[in-house]
């Protein structure tokens, strides 16, 4: 269910769509969870560097898609108003 909530949120990134950046981050907080409820485990040296690089490539996607000019992208233009006021 994570998974497919992450491959879900990356093709709604890909695609600029709005629901997609809560989706990621919502993905990421239950990974999270799931690894937090686990319990330890025991990994390799690559094991732990994939782990890490993951890490840090979701952090880059979600400062990307927050804090970047990108974040323009997610958020709906107001609609303009039907009637136009002129003075």
């Amino acid at each position: 269910m994570v998974v497919g909530g992450t491959v879900v949120a990356w093709l709604g990134l890909l695609n600029y769509w709005r629901f997609s950046r809560e989706l990621y981050v919502t993905a990421w907080v239950f990974w999270v969870l799931l690894i937090l409820l686990s319990g330890p485990s025991v990994m390799t040296p690559v094991g732990a560097m994939v782990d890490t690089l993951e890490s840090v490539v979701g952090g880059a996607i979600m400062s990307l898609v927050y804090f970047s000019d990108l974040s323009r992208r997610f958020v709906r233009d107001p609609q303009p108003s039907p009637i136009a006021f002129r003075a």
